[in-house]
This record gives structure tokens, C-alpha cells and sequence, in this order.
């Protein structure tokens, strides 16, 4: 049982760091010292909530309709993660800060039941679009300030032939037309 632990620690951090930038594990020496270690047989260090927090993982994946472009989140358990659209055949790749994703629970036994919304590809498969949030730091500074209302999200809009990105700033929720007549 320890080392199926041990073995998927390993493969959820190799996932995180080729996410992040296309590492490999030869390329990336925590993840050598990691697997080292399970190689040896060695005892695996407690993980601390530090470990936790760093922890990443993808939600709200989506496929355009042509099959070419895959956007999804980046979602750290704390903190702020960004939207990565990539083309699926090629290297095109483009990230957009989405803000403040990764939100922690503030009270005892209890999850904090945000999930930001998935991006939506447009019709024609020309843009993509998904609700960003402020920072991290923008959330708690607001809490210091023991402000009612947090910041509000924005709507970016990603061109996918460019990778220009539109932000449009006050935007709670969003929908893209089913047809690309509009």
C-alpha cells in the first residue's frame, strides 16, 4: 500500500510538471529525488500542508468542436492557476491567468464548493472564453479590509489564431450561441 502512495505522488507530480511546462521527469531533479527515494526503498517523508497546498490538478477540460484546440484550468488546491489552451495537433499553447482558482477552506469541516466554471469554445471554434478572477492577494487584502463584496470576475476571450487576448472587465456569468450565426 505505501508504495502504490508513494508511486502516485510521483506520477501526480510528473503530471503537474509537464503541465506546467513540459518537464520530464529526467529534467526535473525534485522528481528524480522523489523517484530515487522510491527506489531505494527509503522512508517517504510526512507530507506537511506546504506539500498540499502545491498540489495541482486539471478541471473544466473542454474540446472545440473540430477537435484542434483543448482548454482546461490548472487548479492548484491553493492559490491562483491559469487557463491553458493548446492546440492538439502542434505546439501552439496559450496561458491566461485566470486568478484566485485554488480557494481553501475558511471553516472547520467544511469544502469550500468553489469550482471555477469550464471555458467555452465559440461555434466556429475561432475564440474561446472563460471567467477570470483577481488574485489571490486582491481576495486577501478584501478579507483584511473585511469587505462584504469580493472582487469581481472578468470574461477573457482568447482568439485562437493569435492568441490575443480581450478581457472585459464586471462579468458574473457568460454564454456562447449554440450556432455560429450568432
Amino acid at each position: 500500500m505505501l508504495r502504490f502512495v508513494r508511486r502516485r505522488r510521483v506520477d501526480r507530480l510528473l503530471l503537474a510538471a509537464v503541465l506546467a511546462g513540459g518537464a520530464t521527469a529526467a529534467s526535473t531533479p525534485s522528481l528524480v529525488a522523489a523517484q530515487a527515494t522510491a527506489a531505494r526503498g527509503g522512508a517517504p517523508r510526512p507530507l506537511t500542508q506546504a506539500d498540499y497546498d502545491r498540489w495541482m490538478t486539471v478541471q473544466g477540460t473542454t474540446l472545440a468542436r473540430d477537435g484542434r484546440w483543448v482548454a482546461f484550468t490548472i487548479v492548484p488546491e491553493v492559490g491562483d492557476g491559469p487557463l491553458v489552451v493548446r492546440a492538439t495537433h502542434g505546439a501552439a499553447e496559450y496561458r491566461v491567468p485566470r486568478g484566485f482558482v485554488g480557494r481553501p477552506q475558511l471553516a472547520v469541516n467544511v469544502d469550500s464548493g468553489f469550482t471555477a466554471p469550464p471555458p467555452v469554445f465559440s461555434a466556429d471554434g475561432r475564440v474561446v472564453a472563460a471567467l477570470t478572477y483577481a488574485p489571490q492577494a486582491e481576495f486577501d487584502r478584501a478579507r483584511r479590509e473585511k469587505r462584504r463584496v469580493p472582487p469581481s470576475p472578468s470574461l477573457a476571450v482568447v482568439a485562437l489564431a493569435d492568441g490575443r487576448i480581450e478581457s472585459i472587465p464586471h462579468v458574473r456569468s457568460f454564454a456562447m450561441p449554440r450556432d455560429a450565426g450568432g
